[in-house]
Order: C-alpha cells, then sequence, then structure tokens
C-alpha cells in the first residue's frame, strides 16, 4: 500500500511540474522543443494507458478461460470420483497390480499454465512499451545513433556515420531551440530540406535489417559488419525468443489446445512440438541479425548433423526417436508398456528418455530409442481392455457340466469383470492327473490384474469345496511286478543285525 501511495504521490508531483517545466521552456525561448516534448509526452502516456487497459484485458481473458478450464475439470474429477466410489463400493479388498494412484490423463497444471501464460503477457507488454519509447523518442535521442557507429566484427572500430546533413540540422535546432531564431522554420521548411537517403537514414535510429549497417560496398563478397546496434537487436529478439519457448506451450494449451478434440496425449505432443519449433526460430532469427544467415552456415550444420551422427549417435539416435514418438505417439503420458522386462506406466516424455513408473514406485528412466527399435508391449494403446486367463484343474470322475456351470458363475458375480465382451469357459485337455478347465474373463484395465486374479481363485476353491468338486493334486501309482527279491534282501540283512545284537 506504502508503495501505491508513493507512486500516486511522484505522478501528482509529476503532473504538475512538466507541464510548468515545457512552460518555461517555451518562455525562455524554446517554444519548438516544448512543443515536440509535449507531443511526445502525450504520445507515451497514450502508449502507457493502452498497454495498461491491454494487460487488463488479457489477464480478464486469461482469468475467464482459467475458470472455464477449471471447472470442465473440477465436473471430470467430480464424475471420477464418483466412478471410482461405486467401483470400491462394489469389488472386495485385495491386491492391486499397481500400488500407485492412477494417472489422470486430462488433469492440467492449471497454476503453471497460467502463470507462465501469465508472465508471456507481461514480457509482451514489456516488450512493446519498450518499442513504443523508442519509436516515440528515438529522433530526439540522437545518441541512440552512435550504436550504428560502433562497429564490433570483423574489427573493433568507430565508423563515420552516413546521416544527411539537413537532418543533422534540423536535429540541432530541435536540441537548441534556434528553430524560432530562423522565422519561417517549419512544414515549408521541413519539405524544402533534402529527402534523406534510404540507404543512410533510419527513422528509428537503429538498423533493423540485417547488414544495413554492415554490408561493405563490393557485393556479396565483402565482409558482413555487425555493429553495437545489431548485438542490442540479437539480445532482445533472443529475448524474446526465450519467454516465448516458455511460456508460449502454456498459452497454446489454456486457450487453444483445450478446444480442440484431442486427448491428453496429443496435446502435449503438440505442445513440445511447438516448443522446439519455437526454439528453432530464435536462434535462426538471433542468428540472422547478427549476420549469421542460413546460406553461411548450412554447410557447417550438414556437417555437425553428420559428425552428430555418428559421434554421438546414441543421443541423437534418442533425440530423433524422441521427435518419432511425438509424432506417432506408439506410446502415450498414462500408458501401461513393457519394454524388455520392465514394465509400468509412461509418466514424463522427454527429448532423450521417457520416465516409466514401475508398480514398486520407482522411476526407471529408458532412453526413447529402445521405443523405437526394442520390442514393446503397450497395454492401453488403443485398447485398455485385457482377458485374464485363471486355469483350474479338477479331479478325474468331476461332474464336468456342474464345473462349467461354477465357474461362469463365479465370472458373473465378480464386479471388475466386464459383461462385454462375455466370459467364457474352456475344458482345455485330458492331463496326466487332472481335467484343465480355464475360466476367460475381460477387465477393463491391467491394474485390475492381480485383484481379479484373486478373487477368482478365492471364489473358485470357496465354490468348489461346498459342491465337492475335488481340485486335483499330481498323483502317482507305484506297481512292484515282483517282491520276493526284495523281502529275501530284507530278511538277510535283520538276520545279520540279529546276529550283530547277540554277539
Amino acid at each position: 500500500k506504502s508503495r501505491w501511495h508513493r507512486l500516486l504521490v511522484f505522478a501528482c508531483i509529476a503532473a504538475i511540474a512538466v507541464p510548468l517545466t515545457l512552460a518555461a521552456m517555451s518562455w525562455a525561448g524554446y517554444h519548438y522543443t516544448a512543443l515536440e516534448l509535449s507531443r511526445r509526452l502525450g504520445l507515451t502516456i497514450g502508449l502507457i494507458l493502452l498497454l495498461v487497459l491491454a494487460n487488463a484485458m488479457l489477464m480478464r481473458w486469461l482469468f475467464i478461460a482459467r475458470r472455464r478450464v477449471a471447472i470442465e475439470d473440477a465436473k471430470r474429477r467430480r464424475e471420477q470420483a464418483l466412478a471410482e466410489a461405486e467401483e470400491d463400493q462394489a469389488e472386495e479388498d485385495g491386491p492391486t497390480e499397481s500400488s500407485l494412484p492412477p494417472i489422470d490423463e486430462e488433469k492440467l497444471d492449471l497454476p503453471a499454465i497460467s502463470g507462465q501464460t501469465t508472465q508471456l503477457f507481461r514480457a509482451c507488454v514489456a516488450v512493446t512499451l519498450a518499442l513504443g519509447l523508442l519509436g516515440i523518442w528515438s529522433s530526439v535521442l540522437p545518441a541512440l545513433r552512435a550504436l550504428d557507429q560502433v562497429q564490433i566484427w570483423p574489427s573493433v572500430q568507430i565508423t563515420e556515420a552516413a546521416t544527411d546533413p539537413g537532418i543533422e540540422s534540423l536535429d540541432l535546432k530541435v536540441l537548441t531551440g534556434g528553430v524560432e531564431d530562423a522565422p519561417g522554420v517549419g512544414a515549408s521548411e521541413e519539405t524544402a530540406a533534402p529527402p534523406p537517403s534510404s540507404s543512410s537514414f533510419d527513422p528509428t535510429g537503429l538498423s533493423l535489417a540485417t547488414g544495413s549497417s554492415g554490408d561493405a560496398p563490393g557485393g556479396s563478397d565483402a565482409p558482413t559488419v555487425v555493429t553495437l546496434a545489431d548485438i542490442g537487436l540479437a539480445i532482445v529478439i533472443g529475448f524474446i525468443a526465450i519467454v516465448a519457448f516458455r511460456n508460449v506451450p502454456g498459452l497454446a494449451e489454456i486457450f487453444v489446445l483445450q478446444r480442440l478434440p484431442l486427448d491428453a496425449a496429443s496435446r502435449f505432443a503438440l505442445a513440445t512440438v511447438l516448443r522446439y519449433a519455437i526454439g528453432f526460430a530464435g536462434v535462426l532469427a538471433t542468428a540472422a541479425v547478427i549476420g549469421i544467415s542460413w546460406d553461411k552456415v548450412q554447410w557447417l550444420a550438414a556437417a555437425l548433423t553428420f559428425g552428430l551422427a555418428f559421434g554421438l549417435q546414441e543421443i541423437f539416435a534418442n533425440f530423433v526417436s524422441g521427435l518419432i514418438i511425438l509424432a506417432e505417439r506408439p506410446v502415450r503420458i498414462g500408458d501401461t508398456v513393457t519394454v524388455g522386462n520392465v514394465s509400468g506406466t509412461v509418466t514424463k516424455i522427454r527429448m532423450r528418455a521417457t520416465t516409466v513408473t514401475d508398480w514398486d514406485r520407482k522411476e526407471l528412466v529408458i532412453p526413447n530409442r529402445q521405443f523405437i527399435t526394442d520390442q514393446v508391449i503397450n497395454w492401453t494403446l488403443s485398447d485398455p481392455i485385457l482377458r485374464v486367463i485363471v486355469p483350474v484343474g479338477v479331479a478325474y470322475g468331476s461332474n464336468i457340466e456342474l464345473v462349467e456351470k461354477s465357474l461362469m458363475e463365479i465370472g458373473e458375480r465378480n464386479s471388475i469383470v466386464l459383461d462385454t465382451p462375455k466370459h467364457y469357459v474352456l475344458f482345455r485337455d485330458f492331463a496326466d492327473s487332472t481335467l484343465n478347465f480355464e475360466l476367460r474373463v475381460f477387465i477393463p484395465h491391467i491394474e485390475h490384474l492381480l485383484t481379479v486374479q484373486h478373487q477368482l481363485r478365492v471364489e473358485i476353491d470357496r465354490v468348489f469345496r461346498e459342491r465337492d468338486i475335488e481340485i486335483a493334486f499330481p498323483q502317482r501309482d507305484l506297481h512292484l511286478r515282483s517282491a520276493d527279491p526284495i523281502v529275501e534282501i530284507a530278511e538277510h540283512v535283520r538276520g545279520r543285525a540279529d546276529d550283530g545284537a547277540r554277539s
């Protein structure tokens, strides 16, 4: 509160002091200078008010969009909570395939996205204000033109300014207030002044075009000259590129991607590709400002790519594989996958590696190349429904119709087992000691695998006990063809033992 109070006091003092100062300058003979300064002050105040209004409108727009997304997210989470409550109430306690909480693919990090968008808006307002002030005050601040005279490359030196004499004299009159000493100076004298050369005059005082300050006479073979103005412009473009790289994906997520019929994995892929494109474009634009155009570095880029493909082929292969994963999407955030002997849920997809969280809550960082070149099982790519097979063997002589009926009833009573596709029972084989049956059911997700197997086996044991159905185990019958030699050996051993005891 005290800071705003001090700012208000300073604004009131400036509102009183500035007009008085301009009036004093006009009374002292600097009337034209006072008019120019007052006009530019008016433009500056108008620009600031316009940017404040634009910032307020953008913040209001962000608030409405964030509120809409939050309401949709709350409705979806409420529906998901109700479904989970009904499922927990219906199913019995038992081990689960994953002790991890289910990953919510649609969940958005609203505070992070909102922070990115706010930061992007503020950066845009700041850059617009800086460029606007530069455009308004550049003509009365000729010192800024000196930046275009400081040569950095190919050698550090101060070059001579190539400006028009009429412009120099006009700037000198504006600064000294000597316009009033020459009657008739105004629109007629400005019109009579020789037009500035398009190759040597920049109304903003800065060389905004690449090579405008540096292409020396002599054609394209002349070395590119980089001035301090080019460096400053490259810094500004680099700052804009960094801000856009960090925050534009969040803006696209909350304002564009949320309105499209895309799932979370598709939105993540598009946001990541957009981030890479912004970074690449920012690097090219910054390099072009300082004279490093694509036609000059394309051979270097080709050689660098060739060297990366051989010298850092693993890293390069993982990077390209990451792009392929984002484009083709064989795995997505939230998918349950098996890579080699590792099974878990995909939680992160990055440029070099993908993070998979297994059932023990261990985060495994797997290089992207393995998802492209190796065999990968994606349990939930297009259909999360999984078939579960529970084998059971009954003794010979059991009632086969009763066994089949009991297994069907067990599958129907389980709350996790899906009604469609329909579960069924198969009589698989006549084994050595058992009649082998299989109960085949379908579950909605792999995370219910162990739970369903546990519940079905417990229920099979209970029902079979109630209905006197014997669950068989391996049995072996021993048949002796002749027992006489064995009896003689046993008697001989016993006799020797008795003789030893008497002695």
